[in-house]
């Protein structure tokens, strides 16, 4: 995050993403949803949500806060230390936040190590599509200094290919309505922004 952003407060209920990607499809999940007021941040990189709560806390108009949803991804770590960092980010700004306004979700469902993509994949799994990406990833698996290592971007990416504009990133993509977002794979993220809104 840059530092000197200055940040507006403009909704009582306030959703903080992890990066761009996020706060597009995010943006277009919550108009998808017809949820209105829900204001979205990008507070930019893992390391970045402790520097930007610190902001956020100082904001002018953080007084009319009543939600915070704060949504992270487990790629790297597992749910339960994503979920502490984020307890103690939360703790160590001045006023510390208060636990009863903050709801979190890490991706992909809230139980699994995963991303943003682990969650979209399971939107194609019983496509055609799904079929020829497989095809694909088990062909270049047999290659020798075959580097790809996370798989579940890689094949969101092999499904956007297929798509109408195929260099969109996957949150540009959910802008454009390439993701399914009527998929039961989305139940979860459904329910936890729409408490968000209550």
């Amino acid at each position: 995050m840059n530092k000197t952003k200055k940040i507006k407060i403009e909704s009582d209920v306030q959703l903080l993403v992890e990066g761009k990607d996020l706060e597009n499809f995010f943006g277009a999940f919550i108009k998808y949803l017809s949820l209105e007021n829900i204001q979205i941040q990008d507070f930019g990189g893992v390391d970045e949500l402790p520097p930007f709560l610190k902001q956020f806390v100082k904001a002018p108009d953080f007084s009319i806060v009543r939600r915070i949803g704060i949504i992270r991804d487990a790629e790297v770590k597992s749910i339960d230390d994503v979920s502490k960092s984020i307890q103690s980010a939360l703790k160590n700004t001045d006023p510390p936040i208060d636990d009863n306004l903050v709801q979190m979700f890490i991706l992909p469902d809230n139980k699994n190590k995963g991303m943003l993509e682990t969650l979209l994949c399971k939107t194609f799994a019983d496509t055609g599509e799904n079929f020829c990406i497989n095809s694909f990833f088990e062909c270049v698996k047999k290659l020798p200094g075959n580097s790809v290592k996370r798989y579940d971007k890689a094949r969101a990416h092999a499904f956007l290919a297929t798509r109408e504009d195929p260099h969109v990133s996957v949150g540009v993509a959910a802008k454009k309505g390439y993701w399914d977002f009527d998929h039961g794979a989305f139940a979860d993220v459904k329910s936890f922004l729409r408490d968000l809104r209550k």
